[in-house]
């Protein structure tokens, strides 16, 4: 029997008690002794981490050219065994227990930094997640709930344009170098479908569902390829931010095989985290969630019922409106399970369907009361016995974009609502878990499998620091909203 479910890896929702251990400042003049033959630098890293549970945080391919060598180092400090065994390349920045290493560049491309606002040219509104793509490349992003972007592009692009689209809007192509100043404002203009359009199309939902689910295996990409993400998630306990996380990876995505999710491999480049320490609450609660679950929810790999043959039956379907994406129609189609099936899970949502190629533009689902009841045990993965926990809302949404003929992610996000009340206690508290994660570029070539053994695990810890803009050297980004730098300068305070 077929079971919907969510392949994921642990986040915390709710504040844990914060530990003082790590590499503080007077630590820093502790001794070390490691000794390991023949060892690459990986392996280096590794035995300090069991050893001294210390936390190493590096690109993948940043050590190919060093060879493995004995490593014997005896009473050392921390910084004199990562001076020696790295040598003048690299710089590295230790942060409590976790010690970022990157490389000295000596020629690094020159960047520059375009911002705007995305609005609607009749209401003057701004229009939060729409795409900006640097034309003819893959590079790009999205707005942020406040309709604001932020994208760094290298010198040579800088006569090029940037293409922005929304649903229910014509696209717009604009030249980098007419976006100077901050408050650059573009304006989108709204389209309408003729009812020439309308009455022409096909008008039966489930039939273009069963066309969209024959060109599954065709649209999707089939070999292995590189996703560049930036991946954010933080926690509300009320109105009030608990933590916010964010990192940058890169993601290899093996071969597509026939409907199958094959396990990703996750190396991040750059992390962070910062979390209100001083929060009255102790208990744990440990909900289901990260890089892995962005990855698993889409809906075109992981078998989805909805994008099943086998269970269309079990689905009414009803064509709720035509409208426009990059300019292309598209057919806007809802879903409802019309029945409960004990041993699966059957999400309600919709689906925006490219007219011409009769895929999946977006698409986006939920669960009602019936089934968040059965996929309660799958969103949370440890509670207190004196926690009693009731899921309100389990939403999830991924837009795709079209590259050499295949279909990718491009934005994923999800958020998780749960009502949560201590036995003995009369009041219920809501707690709002989200996670978001941008597809900043798609490498089709120099493919790199980065290491099992070195792939992002679910215990990873993300660097403690202050927020900063610059944290993220050029990197793209969804631009932090103005409401989220206030929650996050509040944690700092709190930090």
């Amino acid at each position: 029997m077929f079971r919907f479910l969510l392949r994921i890896i642990l986040i915390n929702l709710l504040i844990f008690s914060h530990s003082k251990s790590g590499f503080s400042q007077e630590k820093k003049n502790i001794l070390y002794s490691i000794k390991i033959p023949d060892a690459s630098i990986e392996d280096l890293f590794e035995n300090i981490t069991k050893k001294y549970g210390i936390h190493f945080t590096y690109k993948s391919e940043l050590f190919n050219q060093i060879k493995s060598k004995d490593y014997n180092y005896q009473a050392q400090t921390m910084q004199s065994i990562l001076r020696h065994s790295l040598g003048q390349e690299f710089k590295f920045n230790i942060n409590k227990n976790q010690i970022v290493i990157n490389k000295i560049e000596q020629n690094s491309p020159k960047l520059f930094l375009v911002k705007a606002v995305v609005t609607d040219a009749q209401s003057k509104s701004s229009l939060p997640g729409a795409n900006i793509s640097l034309k003819n490349t893959t590079i790009g992003t999205i707005t942020n709930s406040e309709g604001e972007f932020a994208l760094n592009i290298d010198e040579i692009y800088k006569s090029d344009s940037l293409q922005i689209s929304f649903l229910g809007y014509k696209n717009k192509t604009i030249a980098i170098a007419d976006i100077t100043k901050i408050s650059t404002n573009i304006a989108l203009r709204p389209l309408s479908v003729s009812l020439q359009e309308i009455l022409i199309r096909n008008n039966n939902p489930r039939s273009l569902i069963e066309i969209c689910i024959k060109k599954l295996n065709d649209k999707i990409y089939p070999k292995a390829h590189n996703l560049d993400v930036y991946y954010r998630e933080w926690t509300k306990k009320g109105i009030n931010y608990s933590s916010y996380f964010e990192s940058l990876a890169n993601i290899y995505i093996p071969k597509h095989i026939n409907n199958s999710l094959t396990e990703p491999r996750i190396r991040i480049k750059k992390a962070r985290k910062i979390k209100n320490r001083f929060a009255k609450d102790t208990v744990q609660l440990k909900l289901r969630g990260g890089m892995h679950a962005s990855i698993s929810i889409d809906p075109t790999k992981n078998n989805s019922p909805f994008l099943n043959s086998n269970y269309l039956n079990f689905y009414d379907f009803r064509l709720r409106d035509l409208n426009y994406i990059n300019d292309r129609l598209i057919y806007i189609i809802d879903f409802t399970h019309n029945k409960i099936i004990k041993d699966d899970i059957l999400p309600n949502g919709t689906l925006y369907i490219d007219m011409e190629d009769l895929f999946l533009l977006r698409a986006e689902y939920w669960f009602d009361k019936i089934e968040l009841k059965k996929i309660k045990d799958q969103l949370i993965s440890k509670k207190t016995n004196r926690l009693k926990v009731n899921p309100k809302k389990a939403y999830y949404s991924i837009d795709y974009i079209k590259h050499n003929d295949y279909y990718f992610p491009k934005h994923i996000e999800s958020e998780l609502e749960f009502k949560i009340r201590k036995k003995r206690s009369l009041f219920s508290k809501n707690f709002i878990s989200k996670f978001e994660m941008l597809i900043s570029n798609i490498e089709l070539t120099n493919i790199k499998k980065h290491k099992f053994s070195r792939s992002l695990k679910s215990k990873t810890i993300l660097i403690d620091t202050d927020y900063n803009y610059t944290f993220w050297n050029g990197n793209n980004i969804i631009y932090p909203e103005k409401q989220i730098l206030k929650a996050i300068e509040n944690l700092n305070r709190n930090h």
